[in-house]
């Protein structure tokens, strides 16, 4: 009796690791998914999604709950990003119509 309740405990513990080893693995693919899928800095594909970005409003909901001077830092920042990233695209030759980035 003994060893049944040791062998069934061993198989539990088989389960388990099982388990855990494959919730890791998924965890991991999932990481690595991500971390593909996000856009190197300086292609086309970077430059649209933060263009669209900040053409959205980044932090609109965060803005307008600043003093007036920290907004208009933000605008100031916001504008020159929209310029950096409007450039870069048509620099590229990809757009002359920034404005269907934002659709």
């Amino acid at each position: 009796m003994g060893s049944n309740s040791e062998l069934e405990r061993n198989i539990v513990f088989s389960v388990r690791k099982r388990l855990v080893m494959g919730a890791i693995v998924a965890v991991a693919i999932s990481a690595a998914a991500y971390v593909l899928s996000v856009p190197v800095r300086g292609t086309v594909e970077y430059h649209k999604k933060e263009y669209a970005a900040w053409e959205r409003g980044k932090m609109n909901w965060l803005a307008d709950r600043l003093p007036w001077f920290v907004q208009r830092m933000y605008l100031q920042m916001r504008e020159k990003q929209l310029r950096f990233h409007g450039e870069a695209l048509r620099q590229s030759g990809h757009t002359n119509d920034l404005t269907e980035l934002c659709d």
